[in-house]
């Protein structure tokens, strides 16, 4: 799945902040912010992003559900103010309390599925002019992702800011096999030789 450029993450703003809900921008913002895994993201319920005073948290730690080590591994998301207004909007919105799933279908109390996220995902890009088959759940994660590493050029940054166990994951899912020699000099050797 591609990342998302700057102006085209500014045109979905743009459409959602006219034809979505506030579920959809919120969803868009904190996919954007936090590089979780889909299904994380869909599970995420109103007490993981609020503090004691009912405010929206800078920073949250999230316990990932896909684990490749063996072992839980949480990762540390931070929200812009931005994406912490829209978080807001939505509970005030829908008067989610603590229990609630933060991302729930229309009329529903369970989470939204994954599926239900990628065809979200889809349609924005494609609302934009983008193509939905190049463009889904991950788009969201791979975005900020690539913007880091390129910003940084520290892989090792992004490693930990994915939550992979192992840097040759993020080598891969950067896609920086054998186009980029800062990556090539990054790899071990024995992948660097592929």
């Amino acid at each position: 799945m591609q990342a998302l450029d700057s102006a085209h993450m500014k045109a979905i703003r743009n459409y959602l902040a006219t034809n979505g809900s506030p579920r959809d921008r919120a969803l868009f913002a904190v996919g954007l912010d936090s590089m979780l895994r889909g299904g994380d993201l869909c599970r995420l319920r109103v007490a993981d992003v609020i503090d004691h005073c009912g405010n929206v948290r800078e920073s949250i730690t999230v316990v990932q559900g896909k684990i490749s080590s063996g072992k839980p591994h949480s990762v540390v998301v931070y929200l812009t103010a931005e994406t912490r207004e829209l978080v807001s909007t939505l509970i005030a919105s829908e008067t989610k309390s603590g229990a609630a799933y933060l991302f729930t279908g229309k009329g529903r109390t369970t989470h939204l599925s994954t599926d239900q996220l990628r065809i979200l995902v889809k349609s924005w890009v494609a609302a934009v002019g983008l193509d939905p088959g190049t463009h889904a759940n991950h788009t969201l994660r791979r975005t900020k992702a690539t913007a880091l590493y390129r910003t940084t050029k520290d892989i090792e940054l992004v490693r930990r800011a994915l939550g992979h166990a192992y840097l040759s994951s993020t080598q891969a899912y950067l896609s920086c096999w054998v186009g980029s020699s800062a990556c090539c000099m990054l790899m071990p050797k024995t992948l660097a030789g592929r």
